[in-house]
């Protein structure tokens, strides 16, 4: 086994692309596709080398994507404009199954490898988190001629590296606490919170402050914490039809009430990215409850009739996508799609068997992370953006050099 162990750590790609993450996510996003690739496909050979494909694939997470596979198949042929994506559909299978591959390497490194792995993810993190600073400091002082961004809000175009390294930030508060000292991990969490103030965002900071009411919970309660919070996510998938209606109706009424609300669209200061949000959930809720039960077809939510009307300042009900997680589930897969979502949250969440052994602290810094992604997939991103599909794929994966191997004391 230790034989096998070597070979698979030698014959893979290097831990230190693991730097790559961070660095790829904050200045070349686009090219996380290429950098899953690099990590998945001389693993997916060696696997199949060693005749160790059921390892990548385990049976409980291959069962559930058979299914995703088999309901986003139908919708993707049979959606209700008639224009059939399956070829659309064949991508994302394929960025699956890479991501599947990029997990089983992070699994299959030996425990130097690991060390070697955290501490090249931790100089990525910090690469980038400075490049966010002078950038965003030289922005800020209006020295960013020389960037030329085209752009009114030039400092948003830090958002996307800003919430992967935001969101990876509990694997490496934990990393950095083992290699060196807790004093450096709460400076390494201060400089993340510190760009995210200074880049203004809003799903960061957000992130960020779930993630420390998580952790406080696990860190007292320990795997009890873990199940409830596995729970409780999956519960507000499967139940989100009925519930967030009933809450965005609240807000219609609370809004109707407001002498201010015709003022509302041509307010920039209110609206804002959070209040634009709140114009495209409103329709996409009201699109999904149209087709409640098989929603409109697979990566429809840009053709919904309806998404192109301008809400008065510039801005489209629809934008490309809902910015929702779990609201483009219902919208584009209906109530199948759903209980789809909340299977993989549930394989995401539950705390692992206990053979499948985590590193101190492995379990609170996992389950942080995992619960930090959850909320940041329901305020920004689309679910097909190629980019982002690789961006989860590489996290995920990073979340299982929290295991322990047999090798590991």
């Amino acid at each position: 086994m230790m034989a096998e162990t070597k070979e698979v750590s030698k014959l893979a790609v290097p831990a230190w692309l693991l730097a790559s993450v961070p660095l790829v996510a904050t200045f070349v996003p686009k090219a996380m596709v290429i950098l899953l690739a690099l990590v998945a496909l001389p693993s997916l050979y060696q696997a199949w080398r060693q005749q160790r494909l059921s390892d990548v694939f385990p049976k409980a997470a291959l069962t559930v994507a058979g299914l995703a596979f088999i309901w986003l198949s139908y919708r993707a042929m049979f959606p209700f404009d008639g224009q059939q994506s399956g070829v659309e559909l064949l991508k994302y299978v394929v960025l699956v199954v890479l991501g599947f591959g990029a997990v089983w390497w992070c699994r299959n490194l030996k425990g130097s490898d690991r060390a070697a792995g955290a501490k090249a993810l931790i100089f990525g993190a910090l690469v980038a988190v400075s490049g966010i600073y002078v950038l965003g400091f030289a922005i800020s002082m209006g020295w960013d001629a020389w960037i030329g961004i085209e752009r009114s809000d030039k400092l948003s175009i830090f958002n996307t590296g800003l919430i992967v390294v935001t969101v990876l930030t509990p694997i490496l508060v934990l990393f950095v606490q083992r290699l060196w000292n807790k004093a450096w991990a709460l400076i390494f969490a201060a400089l993340v919170m510190g760009a995210t103030i200074l880049i203004g965002s809003t799903t960061a900071t957000g992130a960020l402050l779930i993630g420390l009411v998580v952790a406080f919970f696990v860190h007292k309660l320990g795997r009890q914490a873990v199940q409830l919070i596995a729970v409780l996510c999956v519960s507000v998938v499967v139940v989100f039809p009925v519930v967030v209606p009933l809450v965005m109706d609240r807000i219609d009424v609370a809004l109707e009430g407001d002498s201010k609300q015709k003022e509302i669209g041509d307010s920039v200061d209110f609206l804002g990215s959070l209040g634009h949000r709140y114009y495209i959930w409103r329709f996409a809720l009201e699109k999904a409850r149209e087709r409640p039960l098989i929603g409109w077809g697979f990566d429809t939510s840009r053709d919904v009739p309806g998404g192109h009307e301008n809400v008065g300042w510039g801005k489209e009900l629809m934008p490309l996508h809902p910015h929702n997680a779990v609201l483009q589930v219902w919208l584009e897969l209906g109530v199948p799609g759903l209980l789809l979502l909340g299977a993989v949250v549930w394989l995401l969440l539950r705390p692992p068997p206990e053979e499948r052994r985590l590193i101190n602290g492995g379990l609170l810094a996992r389950t942080t992370l995992l619960v930090m992604l959850l909320a940041v997939m329901n305020a920004t991103f689309g679910v097909w953006q190629s980019w982002w599909v690789a961006s989860l794929a590489m996290i995920l994966a990073v979340t299982f050099l929290c295991e322990k191997r047999a090798d590991q004391s």
